[in-house]
């Protein structure tokens, strides 16, 4: 085993890193300007990628299949939705095609091209100034491993040491790629359009409006209305009007449709796992292909739900999402964002944690941060508040969810939902899929108005009692003694809660209460503030006016 690793070791390796990608991407001030600043990073390695692949370099990582033409399905994208799906670190092993001063030829080259593509609104000398690209070359012997570390985590820190020590400049008259992303990126002469989205493009990213009424185009009755306003938005070239373009269009606009969701996404023990596959000698190229395949799945997924993937990188993810869209499959039910979670995690498990299990090695996780705020929030802080409640779920036990709600008044709810608390966490999936589900638009809404009133009216009661800290401990106090039946007939005892439909949704909230507080014993506060959030997610979904 010595002998294997270190033959594997004493070579040199040569890395590339890319940015100021977060600097870039912050900078955006429209969904298609943060999309192509994302999708630019991503493109701008794909074709080092494949150049390096052409001049028959060595590649270490990614899977070199990543960086063939010929394999449609890993360029670009998989189908025409336009997320960005390659990392930000190439690395190769040093031999007589591939060398640093090649690498940084294949730059230049690169350089040199978005120049041409851009007709010259992307100057090659901009381009020289703006971007940090980092290339080392490292001898890597077997001394070198210490502890935990391998060649890939040995590169890694110093490519982190490099991008720390970067400077940046900020002296531009104008920057040359900001300008582009906000005025080219939906037009058909975009280089970065035309590689996300084909030959034909139209205006295929959407707005934040758009992202939050997604559900009206897969309306057959509303679809030419909602089309109509698009091109009226279009000409007027102001997004937030969108709205009120469908407000004077009449289509029934409901409060969810003014809201929109940020979704950051991350893989937890992705080091314990590369450790492993270090440890057993396998080949890291498969585990790369899976973290990309995810990218390629989670992409469809997004797509299929309603929303746009701005970043799929391995296991790192970017999404502005409606908050609740209408199924395209069959166009007669809604689903949400809970619901695109789950389906995440999905492809996250028939791709990298298979991969993981299948090798006995450490199964990575994914833990997500979701902002859900009001259409003319700032999208620059939604997407800050979005990634820092990521960062909060993995101090809270990693494989959470950390979400954030807040409403234009001001008011929000916030909750942490920790996976592993399998019982409670499909609870809460369930009962927001099972009372989310049917359309609420009144035109297709065939429940009798006072029932569906009493109902939300009854809702709202209930969310009032959850904010009632002494109401929660009672609760508490039911589910250890089994004595939660009891306390609900209490409560809940007059003849409106008898009737059948009500009695049933009685049930299910006692069910989440009791799945929640055992699964959450400690961690109380937490255990109230899903409840809550679950609670009032339902209500807002259902509702026909703010409140």
């Amino acid at each position: 085993n010595c002998k294997i690793i270190t033959q594997m070791s004493n070579k040199v390796y040569i890395a590339l890193t890319i940015g100021p990608i977060y600097k870039t991407i912050s900078e955006a001030k429209r969904t298609r300007s943060v999309w192509a600043a994302s999708y630019f990073f991503s493109w701008f390695i794909k074709r080092i990628l494949e150049e390096a692949v052409n001049k028959g370099f060595h590649v270490f990582l990614p899977d070199t299949s990543l960086g063939k033409s010929k394999e449609k399905k890993y360029i670009g994208v998989n189908g025409s939705y336009g997320a960005g799906l390659y990392a930000d670190r190439l690395y190769f092993i040093k031999d007589k095609k591939t060398n640093k001063s090649e690498l940084q030829k294949i730059v230049e080259t690169i350089i040199e091209e978005v120049e041409k593509l851009s007709n010259e609104e992307i100057t090659k000398a901009f381009l020289k100034d703006y971007l940090n690209i980092h290339i080392i070359e490292k001898q890597i012997s077997y001394n070198d491993i210490k502890g935990n570390d391998f060649p890939l985590s040995i590169l890694n820190k110093a490519l982190d040491n490099n991008e720390l020590h970067q400077n940046f400049n900020f002296d531009f008259k104008k920057n040359e790629l900001q300008v582009y992303f906000t005025n080219k990126t939906n037009a058909k002469v975009s280089f970065l359009s035309k590689d996300a989205f084909g030959e034909q493009n139209q205006r295929k990213f959407k707005s934040i409006p758009e992202i939050a009424t997604k559900s009206f185009s897969r309306i057959p009755e509303f679809k030419g209305i909602y089309n109509k306003a698009i091109n009226n938005d279009l000409k007027s070239k102001e997004d937030t009007n969108f709205i009120e373009e469908l407000i004077k269009a009449e289509l029934p606009i409901l409060p969810h449709h003014k809201y929109f969701a940020v979704i950051y996404g991350d893989g937890d023990n992705i080091g314990k796992t590369l450790t492993a596959i270090n440890e057993k000698n396998l080949d890291i190229k498969i585990f790369s292909k899976a973290l990309f395949e995810f990218g390629v799945r989670a992409e469809v997924t997004i797509h299929t739900y309603g929303g746009n993937g701005i970043y799929l990188g391995g296991e790192d993810i970017l999404i502005f999402a409606p908050v609740a869209c209408v199924s395209q499959e069959k166009g007669n039910s809604l689903n949400t964002v809970f619901d695109l979670i789950k389906l995440l995690d999905i492809d996250f498990k028939d791709t990298v944690q298979k991969y993981a299990t299948e090798n006995q090695l450490s199964v990575p996780t994914m833990r997500y941060g979701l902002k859900i705020s009001y259409y003319k929030h700032p999208l620059k802080e939604t997407m800050s508040d979005a990634y820092k409640l990521m960062e909060e779920a993995k101090k809270n036990g990693k494989n959470a969810i950390k979400i954030r709600f807040q409403k234009h008044s001001g008011q929000y709810m916030q909750g942490l939902i920790l996976k592993m608390n399998g019982k409670s966490t499909e609870t809460i999936y369930n009962i927001i899929k099972y009372y989310c589900s049917k359309l609420n638009i009144p035109t297709f809404n065939n429940q009798d108005k006072n029932q569906k009133d009493k109902k939300v009216e009854l809702l709202s009661s209930i969310i009032q009692n959850f904010r009632d800290e002494n109401f929660f401990l009672l609760c508490s106090n039911a589910v250890e003694n089994n004595t939660l039946d009891s306390l609900f007939s209490n409560f809940f005892n007059e003849d409106i809660h008898a009737e059948t439909e009500i009695g049933v949704f009685l049930n299910h909230v006692k069910l989440l209460c009791e799945s929640i507080i055992k699964d959450y014993a400690a961690d109380l506060p937490n255990a109230k503030d899903n409840i809550y959030l679950t609670l009032r997610f339902i209500h807002f979904i259902n509702s026909e006016i703010e409140n």
